[in-house]
Parts: C-alpha cells; sequence; structure tokens
C-alpha cells in the first residue's frame, strides 16, 4: 500500500551525476544539441585570414563589366571583319588615282620618245638606190661629232665606219672633223629616216659651228640641210650614239655621201 511519502518521492528529480551531467534524457539531449550548435557556429565562421581578401557579394542588377570588343576597347585584328577599314584610314580618291595614272603614263611617253629621238627607235625604211641624190634634214648636237660611231666590217664606195666590228677600231679610220670618209649614223627630222653617211663635218657650215661652239655649255639640238649621195648600202651594220652605250645592230641601212650643208635652224 502506497503512501504519501513514496508519491512525494516519485515526483522528486534525480539527482545530477558525479560528473555534472544531467541524468534526464531530455536535459542530456538538450545538452548534446547546444553542443552541436557551438560546433556547427565554430565550423561555419569565416577565416580572418580568408574574409580580410574577400569582397562583399555582388549584388543583384549590378553592371557586368563589358565584354571584349565593345566600345572602349579595340578589337583584336583576327576579330575584325575583312573590308572594315581602320581608325583614321581614308579611302582613297578616284580622282588622285586618274591623275597619278595620267602623270605616269605622260612621264613614260616622254621618256620613249626621247630614247626615240637618240637611238632612233623605229624608223621607216627609205626607198633608194645607189646614185641618188636626196635633199635630207638631219637631226644634230654639236656633240654628235665625237659621240656618233658605227662598226661594219669591210669598205663600200670607199667609205668606213670607225670600227670593224664593236670595240674594234678601224685602222684607217681618223676623226670626223678630219675623215671625210667616215662613215656616222645619222636620222632625218621629217620622215624620221636613218642612214650612215661621210663628211658632214667637213662642210664649210658645220666646221663654223663647231669653231664657235661654246663646249662647256654645248647649243640645243638644231637641224642642217643637206644633199645626201647614195653609194651603198651596209647590209648588217651595228651603231652606237654615245660612247659606253650599246651597240644597237641593224638590218641593212644605205651609206653616202654629205654636200652642200646648210643650217637649218
Amino acid at each position: 500500500m502506497s503512501t504519501a511519502s513514496d508519491d512525494k518521492r516519485d515526483e522528486t528529480p534525480p539527482p545530477d551525476r558525479e560528473d555534472g551531467s544531467p541524468t534526464d534524457e531530455k536535459a542530456a539531449g538538450a545538452a548534446e544539441g547546444e553542443g552541436e550548435g557551438e560546433t556547427e557556429t565554430e565550423e561555419g565562421e569565416p577565416d580572418e585570414a580568408g574574409a580580410a581578401g574577400e569582397g562583399p557579394p555582388e549584388e543583384e542588377g549590378q553592371d557586368a563589366a563589358p565584354a571584349e570588343g565593345e566600345a572602349g576597347e579595340p578589337e583584336p585584328a583576327a576579330a575584325r571583319p575583312k573590308g572594315r577599314k581602320k581608325k583614321g584610314e581614308k579611302k582613297a580618291s578616284p580622282l588622285r588615282n586618274v591623275l597619278l595614272f595620267v602623270v605616269i603614263v605622260g612621264g613614260l611617253a616622254a621618256a620613249f620618245a626621247f630614247l626615240g629621238q637618240e637611238t632612233g627607235g623605229s624608223q621607216a625604211s627609205p626607198k633608194w638606190k645607189n646614185g641618188d641624190v636626196i635633199d635630207v634634214s638631219i637631226t644634230l648636237v654639236t656633240t654628235d661629232v665625237d659621240d656618233l660611231a658605227c662598226a661594219n666590217d669591210g669598205e663600200i664606195a670607199g667609205r668606213y665606219c670607225g670600227y670593224e666590228a664593236p670595240r674594234k677600231k678601224y685602222a684607217k679610220a681618223q676623226n670626223a672633223r678630219q675623215d671625210a670618209n667616215l662613215l656616222q649614223p645619222y636620222t632625218t627630222t621629217e620622215p624620221r629616216l636613218q642612214f650612215l653617211a661621210a663628211g658632214l663635218w667637213t662642210q664649210p657650215a658645220l666646221k663654223d659651228k663647231l669653231a664657235k661652239e661654246d663646249w662647256d655649255h654645248p647649243s640645243p639640238r638644231f637641224s642642217v640641210k643637206c644633199k645626201l649621195k647614195v653609194e651603198g648600202k651596209a647590209k648588217s651594220p651595228q651603231v652606237q650614239w654615245k660612247p659606253g652605250e650599246g651597240w644597237h645592230p641593224q638590218p641593212g641601212w644605205y651609206t653616202g655621201s654629205i654636200s652642200e650643208c646648210k643650217l637649218g635652224g
């Protein structure tokens, strides 16, 4: 039979253990939960050194950094579409290209005209025969007296070139001022015909021209009107327009002697 003292004993909580831990299961569970919470807190605390190096989290809506190729930074060459010009480049003007073309073509035409005058270029072939006496107007500069030369193997009607072959002088040849038999190449004004002739510089008008010449400042190109007597034809002569320049083979030029020369201007 239970007594009142027994009921009172049952209601008294059990005493704590010697190590101080509660004996009640609920209390033990609560204590265990508190311990786990402390552990999680310690594990979840960020390292101060790591926290110092990290910035604040990005806020939503914050603008992202501009990508490469957007305004403010030049696009890489590989990414730039073909045909797009770099900043600052100017498109060539069509008028400028036309003017440049005209200047180049004009310069080439002038150069070829000058070379044609000096070297003869492509000339018409005269229709002469031996014994013909032709009125010719020859274009000259005073330095031609020493510059003009031809090379031919042998004599034609007693006339000869200054060379038997290029770089091999003919033994009988003298200078054109004194040798009336020395052949030299000449070109007429209009039409432009070419031939070999002797005796031009021994004509009185030409001798006087040479005597009055200022050789430090040679006179400009002039023409002289003479008579040419056709005496033969050189089959394959070579001509030289200035010493040191190349020799130009010719398919066949008429030869002759010059007389009755008058300066034409």
